[in-house]
């Protein structure tokens, strides 16, 4: 539901085009304070290599929404494999102001997958996100 409400607002404010970006869902890890919690993010392509995600989740029971900008290169294929469709991987890195505190995030993401870790100098932690089914 919040997913929708974020897309919805997007789409009003002419951020995003009519086609649907990707959107993934699943578990984020705080290595810190040690708690788990469910974690949705969207990723806008802002250019070539750019991207724009939105962070949505909670923490010791308060929703968060953060906005990361990220700069995204291809990874090499691996020597004697063959290139799949669709099987790009992104190498992505960011950097986000959060609650004033400076966060580096890292990550890849698929096709079918977001996955990352973020740090600041009091957090640390890790994702992995599946990608949702896009309705027909």
């Amino acid at each position: 539901m919040k997913m929708m409400i974020l897309t919805s607002c997007l789409l009003l404010t002419g951020l995003i085009n009519a086609q649907e970006p990707p959107s993934y869902s699943g578990e984020w890890n705080n290595r810190k304070a040690r708690t788990t919690g469910n974690l949705a993010v969207m990723a806008i392509p802002t250019s070539d290599n750019s991207w724009k995600a939105m962070f949505i989740g909670e923490f010791l029971g308060d929703r968060f929404e953060y906005e990361v900008l990220f700069t995204s290169e291809k990874m090499p294929e691996k020597k004697g494999k063959k290139k799949k469709k669709g099987k790009d991987k992104l190498k992505l890195r960011g950097k986000a102001n959060i609650d004033g505190e400076l966060y580096t995030w890292t990550g890849t993401m698929t096709e079918k997958s977001f996955s990352g870790r973020y740090s600041s100098s009091s957090a640390n932690g890790d994702f992995r996100l599946a990608r949702n089914k896009t309705k027909k």
